[in-house]
């Protein structure tokens, strides 16, 4: 009888034990939501975030298949912003360029305004805000795995987004603005801003000494060693001048970092004039801002601060085939746009601005409208998104309180813009049907320091492209114009950064595919002619430096363009001045492998002679192991070889501006000295020229023969 307790009793042990193991991923809870509660019993869900396991204080559920996790303890934590709207019982998940909507117990989500439909929706549980975790993390662009075995959702960087889908929204929620307007407004108050005014004052002349821009306070302060005696200013292509009357620029603009900053890009700072003494700053903003300009009350200040527009009311109508889309604010409504594909869509944004409209969508049935919506983008946009029937033409007027937008029909036909993938955008052309187009006849002139690409048709198909202007402004294409010039059809890509295209066709369509210069080019090489324009650099017994550089490089181009196995691009073309900033850009834009500059030197003693070349010193290796310091050492030896000058070697240069601040492997040829009498006379021959302009393109030719750039 004793045995048999003793093995009962192991029996039930080891079954308990068992029970145990097999339940200890196993947890139970009672789960109040939508006013009932349920008893909730289930593996247990790990959450891992970049390979780190995290744990919150509401564990994740499972409800219909879909892990839902609690919005701030997860996603906060992945540096996303998340609020909550208690009136409209909707959470806000922000992150970079993406807004995420959703709605308590709405299966209708919205991705930057944009619906799609859930399979479970957001829920309150347990007085916890819980909103389904791979939709959210797809939708921010990060990417969601599910391991069943260890039962872990793990969150990583590096998720791909599906396309934008297209919004539904409730038939009932349809509006035929041919016969009525449709008019959304807020029953919020709007603020009232009492503008400031300056009284002029005599005061004694005071030094202009500082700038601050306080991004926190949404300001900017000028400070002055004195009380300022008069202040004018003036507005126009986003740049805001201010006069100061009995003043002394002792501010250095040229010496002046902006800080990153939401209002400023630039600011210039001028003596006018002297006796009288007057200044000038000149801040470039960054959109067409609403501001009020004041002075501090001991007037030492001068105080610039960026207002909120308001935006409280829209209105859409038809009338006389146009239809028009009114926006109001409390403030001077601006307004910027750009065109989205897949569906079709004008997307305006209002700057600087907070909505009282909140988030708004309907349905329209009008001839160029499908579908409006609105909502806060962003802290700081307020966001208008129009549907298209087609690609409509619109135009925008800004007003003292509200914008109007005019929506009407295309002067071009059978053009149609297509940038639903951001790495390749094209134009799409409709053949003609009874004519045909030889696309190997098609001529493209690339005008890229202008950011233009001609497109050039032999002969007159106006009737069958029309006219006119497609503005886009996306992030690649600023608008097209097509047009009819002696007797041909010119269609112009006017591009926000530089691009270059192919040409392809199938039996229905002509394609224009835009692209950046590294997805058609296997090997780019930016040129830099030194100086330029009001800048002459060294000059000597009459001769200025600035001529010679481009002399070179305009034979330089003209080698490599021969060659045909290196794109070739540089900074000026005719006696112009980039500055140093726009070489560097460009040098960004053109996706360049290497940067080369010409210039030629100068001394105090006529006896210094020969070719010196330059680089940073800290410049790193590109992905084929070049770096700026390779590539001067090939250079100054094929150039000095060539032309039979002094070998000086290389020089660090940490100071030059092209040099430290490009990103690719740069180098700064001084071809010779204009000092010197000898040398001089050789920079003025052509046939000396031409082997300087040979040596360096011998250089550029080994170089990206022993270091071949590499593609992803």
């Amino acid at each position: 009888m004793q045995g048999f307790f003793m093995v009962t009793t192991k029996v039930v042990l080891i079954l308990l034990m068992m029970i145990w193991f097999n339940n200890i991923n196993t947890f139970a809870m009672t789960l109040e939501y939508d006013g009932k509660k349920y008893e909730y019993r289930v593996k247990s869900i790990k959450l891992q975030i970049d390979g780190k396991s995290i744990e919150t204080e509401m564990p994740p559920i499972i409800l219909e298949g879909r892990t839902l996790v609690p919005a701030r303890d997860v996603f906060e934590k992945l540096e996303a912003k998340v609020d909550w709207n208690e009136k409209s019982r909707q959470v806000y998940v922000t992150y970079k360029d993406k807004v995420i909507i959703l709605t308590i117990n709405n299966k209708t989500a919205y991705i930057n305004q944009v619906a799609e439909e859930l399979d479970v929706p957001a829920k309150l549980i347990n007085g916890k805000t819980m909103i389904p975790a791979a939709f959210v993390a797809r939708g921010l662009g990060f990417k969601v795995d599910w391991d069943e075995a260890t039962r872990v959702v793990a969150i990583t960087e590096g998720g791909n987004n599906a396309t934008e889908p297209v919004i539904k929204v409730p038939a009932a929620d349809t509006y035929d603005i041919t016969k009525a307007s449709l008019k959304w407004e807020s029953s919020e108050e709007v603020k009232a801003y009492k503008i400031s005014k300056i009284k002029s004052r005599e005061y004694e002349d005071v030094n202009i000494e500082d700038l601050e821009i306080d991004d926190s306070n949404q300001s900017v302060i000028i400070s002055a060693s004195d009380k300022i005696s008069d202040v004018t200013y003036s507005y126009a292509d986003n740049k805001l001048t201010l006069n100061i009357e009995k003043s002394i620029m002792e501010f250095d603009s040229n010496k002046y970092t902006i800080k990153e900053n939401a209002f400023v890009s630039g600011v210039t700072s001028t003596q006018v004039s002297k006796d009288p003494n007057k200044s000038k700053i000149v801040l470039s903003l960054k959109k067409a801002f609403n501001y009020d300009i004041a002075l501090s009350s001991d007037r030492k200040s001068i105080v610039i601060e960026f207002l909120k527009n308001e935006i409280y009311k829209m209105d859409i109508s038809e009338k006389n085939e146009k239809e028009t889309l009114l926006i109001y604010g409390n403030l001077k409504t601006t307004v910027s746009a750009f065109r989205l594909t897949n569906p079709d869509r004008i997307v305006f944004d209002v700057p600087y601005s907070s909505s009282k409209l909140k988030y708004m969508q309907a349905n329209i049935k009008s001839r160029y409208i499908k579908a409006v919506r609105t909502s806060q983008f962003s802290d700081d946009v307020t966001r208008f998104v129009v549907e298209t029937v087609g690609q409509p033409e619109y135009d925008i007027i800004s007003n003292d309180d509200f914008a109007k937008i005019t929506i009407t029909a295309p002067e071009y036909k059978n053009i149609t813009y297509d940038n639903e993938k951001d790495e390749i955008t094209k134009i799409v052309l409709n053949k003609p049907q009874d004519k045909s187009i030889d696309i190997s006849k098609i001529k493209i002139n690339d005008n890229y320091l202008q950011k233009n690409l001609q497109i050039v048709f032999s002969g007159d198909f106006t009737s069958e492209f029309g006219n006119g202007e497609i503005k886009i402004n996306d992030a690649r294409v600023e608008d097209v114009k097509v047009s009819k010039n002696a007797g041909n059809t010119m269609i112009n890509i006017y591009s926000n950064t530089i691009l270059t295209c192919n040409i392809s066709e199938d039996e229905k369509n002509i394609y224009i595919e835009l692209l950046k210069p590294r997805q058609k080019y296997n090997k780019i090489v930016l040129l830099d002619a030194g100086h330029g324009g009001t800048d002459p650099g060294a000059q000597v017994s009459g001769v200025q430096e600035k001529s010679i550089n481009l002399n070179i490089t305009t034979k330089l181009k003209k080698l490599l363009d021969e060659d045909g196995s290196i794109r070739v691009y540089i900074t000026r073309d005719k006696d112009v001045y980039p500055t140093l900033q726009d070489r560097v850009k460009l040098a960004e834009d053109v996706q360049a492998d290497i940067f080369v500059c010409v210039h030629n030197n100068a001394a105090f003693s006529e006896g210094a002679v020969g070719t010196e070349t330059l680089y940073f010193p800290s410049s790193t290796k590109n992905a084929s192991g070049l770096d700026g310091k390779t590539l001067a050492e090939i250079i100054q030896n094929t150039v000095s070889k060539e032309i039979g000058s002094k070998n000086r070697g290389i020089l660090q240069r940490p100071d030059l501006y092209v040099l430290k601040t490009t990103t690719m492997p740069a180098a700064l040829v001084e071809v010779g000295y204009m000092t010197n009498p000898a040398e001089l006379v050789k920079l003025q021959d052509d046939v000396y020229i031409t082997d300087v302009a040979n040596g360096i393109y011998k250089g550029i030719k080994q170089v990206m023969k022993e270091y071949e750039p590499k593609r992803n």
